[in-house]
């Protein structure tokens, strides 16, 4: 059975409401369309959908981690989540949980191409949402020639969050959810 659109956005919205521009449901359609690709949306039974749902769940956790590295938690458009939430996340964490945490990294990183294009898709969605506004064609590919720029020039926010691409694979060494 396939994890239908319903029960994505019944999982997924309750999660992805750190934009008021909503970029970040944009950004997460993306991954989803990925999933689905490689058939990581399909289960054949309750222990299967359960995996489904953590790695959706990863996502989620994945890209709020990501705002923290990145110091767009700081903006004042981000909305933090609860820590009543984040326990509830981490309590339902599966033994599985640092796998499937890696697994959404390499999915990410296989769908955009490659670690950089992978790094400037998640920075230009989260500057978007900063923001509050969403940018042209032309602006995207302007301020994606300079995020690499500055990535290439050691700018701290944008080297820490690339360093999370490289080490995300444990749910241990996450900031964000660190409560």
């Amino acid at each position: 059975m396939l994890f239908n659109s319903i029960n994505v956005e019944e999982l997924i919205d309750p999660l992805f409401t750190f934009w008021s521009n909503k970029s970040d449901k944009l950004w997460i359609s993306q991954i989803m369309r990925a999933f689905n690709k490689r058939g990581l949306l399909y289960y054949e039974s309750e222990k299967e959908e359960m995996v489904v749902i953590e790695r959706l769940i990863m996502s989620a956790i994945f890209y709020y981690e990501f705002c923290h590295r990145s110091s767009f938690h700081e903006s004042k458009n981000f909305k933090y989540w609860s820590p009543e939430l984040i326990q509830s996340l981490k309590r339902d964490f599966s033994p599985q949980a640092d796998d499937n945490l890696h697994l959404v990294c390499r999915v990410m990183i296989e769908h955009f191409c490659d670690k950089r294009s992978c790094f400037v898709n998640i920075w230009m969605n989260c500057l978007q949402g900063a923001n509050n506004i969403h940018y042209t064609l032309s602006e995207l590919k302007e301020h994606s020639n300079q995020i690499l720029l500055d990535l290439e020039q050691g700018d701290f926010s944008k080297q820490n969050a690339y360093d999370f691409l490289h080490n995300c694979d444990s749910i241990e060494g996450l900031e964000s959810i660190s409560i």
